[in-house]
């Protein structure tokens, strides 16, 4: 009776039309699963989640809405939620927090990959020391067989202690950088 003629609606804060109550009850719900919600949740949900259309159907058609409306004489058929629009503002700032996100997480690969480089540049270098060492120990077993004096031997110790240290002096050689290019096409063979 009240839908038929637009009654006003009395209430404790006032009076208002049965048409604008009914839809504050639903736009009510609507906007209290908004706000509970972030925003990427609504705009971009993820897969493993329910659908937030779904989630604010239900909430919709939930006894405590029903309850609200039957004060009113009112019953709640169908709702449709619609599209949700997004102003540009707020799109471009998605835009820029998405892309801070990327370019963090590609700072991270490209840091750890930094840090390979180096443990294989001093993985390499500890190797090419303990090869020298072992070259050391060679001649001195080499020298031994031959029998040359106590100043040779020596002398082969100071040379190859001395190549040890020059190879300790130089700083580390950086390797090139990767190349991102991929090989040139193959011309393919003439059949005869």
């Amino acid at each position: 009776m009240m839908m038929a003629y637009n009654r006003k609606i009395t209430l404790s804060e006032g009076s208002t039309s049965w048409h604008k109550e009914v839809t504050q009850v639903v736009e009510g719900a609507i906007r209290e699963y908004v706000n509970q919600h972030q925003f990427d949740h609504l705009m971009a949900p993820n897969f493993l989640e329910d659908l937030p259309r779904d989630e604010i159907q239900s909430l919709v058609f939930s006894t405590q809405v029903k309850d609200k409306l039957l004060e009113f004489g009112a019953e709640l058929l169908w709702v449709g939620v619609g599209h949700f629009g997004i102003e540009e503002k707020v799109k471009d700032q998605r835009l820029d927090t998405w892309g801070a996100k990327w370019v963090g997480d590609a700072t991270v690969v490209k840091a750890y990959g930094e840090a390979q480089r180096m443990i294989y540049q001093e993985i390499g270098r500890a190797e090419g020391q303990a090869e020298l060492i072992m070259s050391i120990i060679n001649a001195l077993n080499a020298a031994a067989v031959v029998g040359p004096s106590a100043v040779n031997q020596k002398r082969i110790l100071l040379m190859r202690t001395s190549q040890i240290l020059e190879a300790i002096a130089q700083p580390p050689k950086s390797l090139p950088p990767p190349k991102t290019e991929g090989k040139p096409p193959r011309k393919p063979r003439s059949r005869r």
